[in-house]
């Protein structure tokens, strides 16, 4: 098993309520797009705006043109993983279609060549995207000496002691309408009918693990030594700490856990009372939406690390809490945030007007906490989806509420 929370108990029950035709129907392996390998592209605002929120056309097209082809194999895959998990008469051919893919990713060395700044901040949300699924497959594949222990919770190869102690202490994606307490969770059961593969599978998820590997100090290093100030306080950093997060949890790299636990707290540090984050509350009409944009990777990548009680120390998860609660406050009332920025705000007014994706944080933040009236408030709305958080995000964090419908739409 490899990302926290992937294996929930009520998938058992999922898979086998599946309609007869659904199981019997033959899988088909998707068209990939080509590796991407270099990524060089300017801002998407305009050269005089100073908040980042003014953005130049020309330049939007030709940065989402760029990020395409990445943004759409976080897609196929993401949502590969959720039918894998939800169809065992076809998981194996999806496992196998979908653990090529991603080989053949990094075999092309995928993302060695980033030559731009923008680029450099912006990349690491595909990373992160690719890791997740890639941990959701590889986690169907049937792997003997990764039995849970009595006393340990096991993530991929990573096992950690139920008794860890916690370490102490912009660009970003298009701006269009196109995405409480730390005890640990109880270990979550196996997915019936695991997949064995062919030796060279094995060899497959070994070059793929390398380059992710790469990929993660190659991020570090770049937000160590080039990150601007300013954004290293902001959303583009908790994505790139999710990718260092769930890529952590692939190889066994505490290190690269430990890179995205202090990058939260860099992020929380700067919080206002109310919980509002200065670094996107400065982003003029779109300072709601980056509120938003940096509250999901973190929350998603906290609920991961609950079931193995990797946890930063309190003070900031009371932080993240606090920024959560202010970004639903700020949802139900834009004028909140208009306060601040002096900007009519671009998110609809009200939680129910919102895209799924925009919103799908919302179930591991039920993960932190527990809040039964949000819980039903969002039941409509179900199941919330975002690729690059890890696809069907009902079915993954709340197994029992999900329809287990495909993902729908395309996120920001």
């Amino acid at each position: 098993m490899l990302a926290a929370p992937l294996l929930l108990t009520s998938l058992v029950a999922q898979a086998a309520s599946n309609a007869p035709d659904a199981e019997t129907e033959k899988f088909v392996c998707p068209e990939f797009p080509e590796a991407t390998i270099s990524l060089s592209y300017g801002s998407r605002y305009k050269d005089d705006s100073k908040s980042r929120s003014d953005i130049d056309a020309e330049a939007n097209a030709a940065v989402n043109e760029a990020l395409a082809p990445s943004d759409r194999f976080v897609q196929i895959l993401s949502s590969l993983a959720d039918k894998a998990r939800t169809t065992p008469s076809q998981r194996s051919d999806i496992v196998r279609c979908a653990i090529d893919a991603i080989d053949d990713w990094a075999e092309a060395d995928s993302f060695s060549e980033i030559d731009s700044l923008t680029a450099n901040l912006s990349y690491a949300s595909r990373v992160g995207g690719i890791a997740i699924a890639y941990a959701q497959l590889k986690s169907l594949i049937l792997q003997s000496a990764e039995e849970p222990t009595a006393d340990a919770a096991i993530i991929g190869r990573l096992q950690f002691s139920k008794k860890v102690e916690p370490a102490v202490a912009t660009e970003e994606t298009v701006v269009t309408d196109g995405e409480p307490s730390p005890e640990t969770a109880p270990l979550p059961a196996a997915v019936s009918v695991p997949v064995s593969v062919p030796e060279d599978y094995l060899q497959s998820t070994e070059t793929i693990e390398q380059w992710l590997t790469g990929l993660g100090h190659a991020i570090i290093q770049f937000w160590e030594t080039d990150g601007p100030p300013m954004a290293s306080k902001g959303n583009l950093r908790a994505w790139a700490a999710l990718a260092l997060i769930q890529i952590g949890l692939i190889v066994e790299n505490e290190s690269f856990i430990d890179w995205g636990l202090e990058s939260h707290r860099v992020i929380l540090d700067t919080i206002d009372p109310d919980g509002s984050l200065p670094m996107e509350m400065r982003r003029g009409k779109y300072a709601l939406h980056y509120q938003l944009h940096a509250i999901a990777p973190m929350v998603t990548a906290t609920a991961m690390l609950k079931e193995v009680n990797k946890l930063n120390p309190q003070p900031y998860m009371d932080r993240l809490i606090m920024a959560a609660r202010f970004s639903l406050r700020a949802i139900e009332k834009p004028e909140l945030v208009e306060e601040k920025t002096d900007k009519q705000q671009t998110v609809k007014s009200g939680l129910l007007e919102q895209k799924k994706y925009q919103i799908a944080w919302l179930e591991p933040l039920l993960v932190l906490e527990k809040d039964p009236e949000l819980d039903a408030t969002i039941d409509d709305l179900r199941p919330l989806t975002n690729s690059k958080l890890g696809g069907n995000m009902t079915q993954r964090f709340h197994g029992d509420k999900s329809d287990g419908s495909e993902i729908e739409g395309v996120e920001q």
